[in-house]
Order: structure tokens, then C-alpha cells, then sequence
């Protein structure tokens, strides 16, 4: 617990002490247990609690302090954790909780719920107990022992709960209280200690402070020698990005007149390429009509041999015609004067 909260705990203890004790008739009675309960849980420290999702706590009995309880547990926390409030009517019905308390009229329950459970991190507030040997924290009425509360250190321990020391300046005994003190002292020993060491560690971190700051002068130096560098460097720098930035406009105008004349380029690629398209049709008119030709050509051919042939044939049949004729003109006249003769 760091020392805001020892502080906070010191101021706020006494005056809810004097509040329990003097304005008990205008503040509910149960209002300022169910402050006790959460302000006393909150400086005691369970096995593994980082682990916990939500304190529980449990009440038997009380049930003025339950419900108080419960419309405070709707709007706090207790070390950053939800927290949850369960009322037991009776003893059977009671199961591990981090924190069970039992009310006034549940006090002869008391020797049966701590046995049931001792050895287990349960913590058990106790309202006006005075069975010593079987409470932990036991609140205190008014005019029982001049005090708020009171510790039984051993059980809390014994259960394996660990409590912080601002609790015992208020609630501890005479042994505890010794405890304490002796805890104090050796607190207060080691902070000697501690500051003995600080001031001889101060000392030396003086030393190479002082050892640092030579240094750092140094460094300054050479820091503003290298600053000096580099404006020139900078001014250099600026010179050649004026340049680059001519030569980038240039390059752009270059690139420009480029890509205009890719753009050309490209058109009359695209005309080559259809003028290319233009002659491969007109190459495969041309083979057709040529095809149309030649076979023009051989129908003609072969029409020439069929008019030879028969210019040939009628040739042939115009000789024979004639050939038979000479014989008919000789077979006519030989019948002529075969007739002739006869008739003579």
C-alpha cells in the first residue's frame, strides 16, 4: 500500500470511528457497518487474488447490513474488482465467500462457521463478537474496548490472508501493537539505511554528473560545429534541388514530347497494321480471282481440244462426204450410160 492510501486510511478510519460513535442516532447503523466491511477488505490480501473476476461477500443474518451493502456494492468497487453480496438466512446455507459476515444475532453461529472454515481464505467480520479465539476483524459497539474494531492477527494469517500494518494501530493488541512498533523501527532502520546509501549513490551520481556536463559541453561543441556543416551541406543541397527541379521539369517536358510521339508511333502502327490487313484481303482476292482464272483458263483449253477434235471429225465426215460424192457422181454417170446404152 503506498503512502497516499496510508494517509487516506489515517484520516478516514478516526473519522468514521467518530461518526460510529457519536452521530450513531442520525446515520443508520448499518450504513456505517457496510463502510467498515468494504474499508477493512480492502487492506487484506488473498492467495492469488489477481486471479479473482469478482469479490464475494457473504452475510448471515443482518439484514439491514445486507441490503445496505448491496446497493453499495451496485456502485463501487473494492480494489478495482466487481462486487458481489449474497445474504445467507442460515448456517447450512452458507458456502466460501472472500468475505463472510455475521450479524449480532448470528454470534452463537460463530465457534461452527469458523471451524467449518478454518485453514480457507475466508474472511470473517464479526459484529460485537466477544469469543475472542474465533473472530478475525470483529466490529465493536460503542463502549467495547474504546476502539472501532479489533485484530485477531493469528487467525487472519492462519487462513492464509495477509494484512496490512495501518489496521493494527487501530484494531491490533498490545502484542500486535508491539509488532508493529518493532516493524516500524526496522522500517525506520532501513530507511536509514536506504538513505545512507542514496546519499553516497547521490554523491557519486553528483560526480559523473559534473563529468557529464564537461561532456556534454563538449558535445555542444562539436554538435554546433556539426549544425554549421550542415546549413552548408543544407544550402548545397538547396542549389542542387533547384537544379534537379529544372532538369525534372525538362525531363517532364522530354517525356511529354515522348509520349506524344509514342502516341503517334502507336497510330501508325495501328494504320500500318490495317493497311497490312487492307493488302492480306486484297492478296486473298487477288489468289482467289487468280484461282478463277486459272481454272478459266484450263475450261477454256479444254474447250479448244473438244473444237479441234472436232473440227478434226468434220474434217474427217467432209472427206468421206466428198469421197462419196465422187463416187455417186461416178455411180450416176455410169448409170447414165448404163441407161444410155441401154436405151440405144
Amino acid at each position: 500500500m503506498n503512502h497516499c492510501h496510508k494517509k487516506l486510511f489515517c484520516l478516514f478510519l478516526p473519522a468514521l470511528f467518530l461518526t460510529f460513535t457519536s452521530f450513531s442516532q442520525k446515520v443508520p447503523e448499518a450504513w456505517l457497518k457496510s463502510e467498515f466491511i468494504l474499508l477493512l477488505t480492502s487492506y487484506v490480501t488473498w492467495p492469488e487474488e489477481t486471479e479473482l473476476d469478482t469479490f464475494r461477500i457473504g452475510i448471515l443474518g443482518a439484514d439491514k447490513v445486507y441490503s445496505m451493502l448491496g446497493m453499495k456494492a451496485d456502485l463501487q468497487t473494492l480494489k478495482n474488482k466487481p462486487v458481489s453480496v449474497e445474504h445467507f438466512r442460515r448456517i447450512r446455507d452458507v458456502h466460501p465467500v472472500q468475505v463472510l459476515f455475521l450479524g449480532d444475532d448470528k454470534q452463537a453461529a460463530l465457534k461452527r462457521v469458523f471451524k467449518r472454515f478454518k485453514d480457507e481464505p475466508v474472511l470473517i467480520i464479526t459484529d460485537s463478537a466477544t469469543n475472542y479465539d474465533y473472530t478475525m476483524l470483529n466490529l465493536l459497539s460503542k463502549g467495547m474496548a474504546g476502539k472501532p474494531f479489533e485484530v485477531n492477527k493469528a487467525n487472519i494469517e492462519n487462513a492464509g490472508l495477509s494484512l496490512s500494518y495501518e489496521i493494527l494501530y487501530f484494531g491490533g493488541r498490545e502484542d500486535d501493537l508491539r509488532l508493529v512498533v518493532r516493524e516500524s523501527e526496522r522500517l525506520r532502520e532501513e530507511l536509514v539505511s536506504n538513505l545512507d546509501s542514496l546519499q553516497h549513490e547521490l554523491s557519486n551520481r553528483l560526480e559523473e554528473l559534473a563529468e557529464i556536463s564537461l561532456s556534454l559541453e563538449q558535445r555542444t561543441a562539436e554538435i554546433n560545429n556539426l549544425n554549421n556543416a550542415i546549413d552548408q551541406h543544407t544550402e548545397q543541397l538547396s542549389n542542387l534541388s533547384e537544379d534537379v527541379n529544372l532538369k525534372q521539369m525538362d525531363l517532364e517536358d522530354k517525356i511529354r514530347l515522348l509520349g506524344s510521339q509514342e502516341k503517334r508511333i502507336q497510330q501508325k502502327e495501328q494504320e500500318i497494321i490495317e493497311m497490312n490487313q487492307r493488302i492480306s484481303e486484297k492478296e486473298k482476292e487477288i489468289s482467289e480471282q487468280m484461282k478463277i482464272l486459272d481454272e478459266g483458263t484450263r475450261t477454256r483449253e479444254a474447250q479448244q481440244a473438244m473444237i479441234e477434235e472436232q473440227e478434226a471429225r468434220i474434217k474427217i465426215q467432209s472427206d468421206q462426204i466428198e469421197q462419196q460424192k465422187l463416187l455417186l457422181g461416178f455411180f450416176i454417170i455410169l448409170s447414165l450410160l448404163i441407161l444410155t446404152m441401154i436405151f440405144l
